[in-house]
């Protein structure tokens, strides 16, 4: 049996979803300022704002609303993208998360509309707070715009290094197992943004310190940490193929190792990540690294 206390709460719940819904279907822009006011509102239970952040972000991502949204006055949106900043930083991480991920589909409209390129400044402003909160948000902003946008966008080539410092100002291991939440979401945002480090990295020692990075993180033992570092570095084959021949054997020599941990999750993710390279290497057709590959195996 549901307590009557969470009934009364679904009620309205239920309730105050069909009212935004109502204002919606007469006005698109009074449900937006209902809505955005409900969410930056930090008098309201957050129960309720955080519906408000599932039903705005809803019809933001609904196929129109881009037009309708770049239609809206300028200083308008403006004082839009304020609040919801305004009321990032709350204690609540799912409300925190929501807000974040309906400012990223804002200012993914505004950039590829080529405005608000001041954003990313304002995200390394937040990834740098000593709050884990702020930092969270920031990268999971990041990672959808990164996943989102073209990488040949002009505001996000003239921000590339700040994304940059971003990503890999977090790749220190130490700080990141004191937090897994954190360590899972920094490699996220990192996958995301291997197309657009294609091509644009120019130090000698980048992808070493890269893979070392990565192989440390490996030897930590835990599973779903091994398969995410496995994909991202199927990812660096793919954007780097030229670059990693001196890399390859001590990848691969690395992979191998994890086999100590003689465990079945992690045997059956090596032997797909060595499955996918051996994939790699026979639809580019190149001989000999297929041999150093095999012989590897």
């Amino acid at each position: 049996d549901i307590p009557l206390s969470e009934m009364k709460i679904f009620i309205k719940r239920k309730e105050a979803e069909k009212n935004l819904q109502i204002i919606l279907d007469q006005s698109p822009l009074d449900f937006l300022v209902t809505s955005i006011g409900i969410i930056s509102n930090t008098g309201i239970h957050e129960p309720t704002r955080i519906l408000g952040t599932t039903v705005t972000t809803n019809f933001m991502k609904r196929n129109e609303t881009e037009q309708f949204w770049l239609g809206i006055a300028k200083d308008t949106r403006a004082n839009y993208r304020n609040m919801l900043l305004g009321a990032l930083g709350t204690q609540n991480f799912t409300l925190q998360k929501n807000i974040g991920l309906l400012v990223a589909i804002i200012a993914r409209y505004e950039m590829e509309n080529g405005e608000w390129g001041e954003f990313f400044g304002i995200l390394k402003n937040a990834a740098f707070d000593q709050n884990i909160s702020n930092q969270l948000t920031s990268l999971i902003i990041l990672q959808y715009l990164l996943n989102e946008i073209d990488n040949k966008n002009p505001i996000v080539i003239a921000n590339f290094q700040t994304i940059f410092e971003i990503i890999f100002s977090f790749l220190e291991l130490d700080k990141l197992k004191k937090n897994e939440t954190l360590f899972m979401q920094v490699l996220d945002a990192a996958d995301s943004f291997m197309p657009f480090l294609s091509g644009k990295v120019k130090e000698p020692n980048f992808l070493e310190n890269l893979f070392n990075f990565f192989l440390q993180t490996m030897y930590l033992g835990k599973v779903e940490l091994i398969k995410k570092i496995n994909l991202i570095l199927l990812n660096c084959f793919t954007f780097f193929y030229a670059e990693i021949k001196n890399q390859f054997p001590k990848v691969i020599e690395s992979i191998l190792e994890l086999f100590k941990f003689k465990n079945n999750e992690i045997a059956d993710v090596i032997l797909l990540f060595f499955t996918e390279i051996a994939n790699e290497e026979i639809i580019r057709q190149s001989n000999s690294r297929e041999k150093l590959f095999l012989n590897y195996l």
